[in-house]
């Protein structure tokens, strides 16, 4: 059959196939300007696993937290004309997490962001699993130095699983010992803060916000 290459990506919601069973047949085509007989008939597959959490499958599942696991075959119908044939199955199984309020995290984040990042009257309007957002940001611009503090918003992941633990309301929040134990469920970034130095302009294009161009 000769060799193939199998990529697993990050998961990701939208490419995962997890709702059909995949079955199919091709014929791999010699590929222009391989080195040699081996590579030329080299067949390369990109395989998405699901992601652990879903929303997507709380209607059909009951719970957007499953478990799925993807099985690939990859064989040959005939060898001599390179038919290959591939077949893809999955065992899912939901699991019933539940979720936590987590109370006195949130309140202690709302007090942190409206003593360090934003005016009260602007954190009563702002959603509460988005103030986590903006505390992390005020925080990377006031470690950083920096004019202007970016994330994406796959790096936060608010909903706390029922097995979470909230703080303790007899205690100082900041030597909480569940406090870092929180965080760290909800920031799902494990990059470096890394400082750029970008001219206006090219913040410019990049932002085109009405309010941005005007300064």
């Amino acid at each position: 059959m000769g060799k193939y290459e199998v990529v697993v990506s990050e998961a990701d919601a939208e490419r995962a196939r997890y709702a059909q069973i995949t079955n199919l047949g091709w014929k791999a085509e010699p590929r222009k300007g391989a080195a040699n007989k081996e590579e030329k008939h080299r067949v390369k597959f990109l395989a998405v696993p699901e992601p652990f959490y879903d929303e997507g499958r709380k209607d059909q599942d009951g719970s957007s937290w499953v478990v799925d696991i993807g099985s690939l075959t990859i064989s040959s119908t005939e060898y001599a004309r390179r038919q290959l044939h591939l077949e893809e199955t999955h065992f899912s199984k939901p699991v019933y997490f539940g979720e936590n309020l987590a109370p006195h995290f949130w309140a202690a984040v709302a007090s942190s962001v409206s003593q360090h990042c934003l005016p009260p009257a602007v954190v009563g309007k702002t959603p509460i699993k988005e103030q986590i957002n903006w505390l992390t940001l005020c925080t990377m611009q006031d470690r950083s130095e920096a004019d202007i503090a970016l994330l994406q918003q796959r790096d936060f992941f608010p909903t706390l699983p029922g097995e979470a633990h909230d703080l303790r309301d007899d205690v100082d929040k900041a030597t909480d010992p569940e406090l870092q134990q929180l965080v760290d469920r909800i920031v799902w970034k494990g990059d470096f803060l890394v400082v750029s130095h970008v001219p206006g302009s090219v913040i410019q294009k990049i932002m085109p916000v009405e309010g941005l161009r005007r300064r």
